[in-house]
């Protein structure tokens, strides 16, 4: 018995130019996959309607969402955490400096 692969790329997109550019990197693949996360941010609905449209831009692409509801639970407890408190300083890397 022969087992032939199909190569499948999958692709996390929120349906901006960045997802959009990967995308159109990966599309000669016998399968591109364009994942799309639900965390509860207020622009999902627009978000979910570009990567539909982008998806029927390519032969062979689908849109897989899924819902990761425990994310807003995180960005809660950075909201009310020490660290919010103290203006996220430690959540943030330090900006580049640039030489005069």
């Amino acid at each position: 018995m022969e087992c032939t692969e199909l190569a499948s790329s999958i692709v996390l997109v929120s349906g901006g130019l960045k997802g959009a550019v990967a995308a159109a990197r990966y599309a000669s693949d016998d399968e591109l996959i364009l994942l799309h996360a639900n965390y509860g941010q207020p622009s999902w609905s627009a978000q979910a309607d570009a990567v539909r449209s982008l998806a029927g831009t390519f032969q062979a692409a689908r849109v897989l969402s899924v819902d990761l509801p425990h994310l807003s639970q995180i960005e809660t407890q950075f909201d009310e955490g020490p660290a919010a408190q103290a203006g996220s300083e430690e959540l943030r890397a330090p900006s580049p400096t640039m030489p005069p």
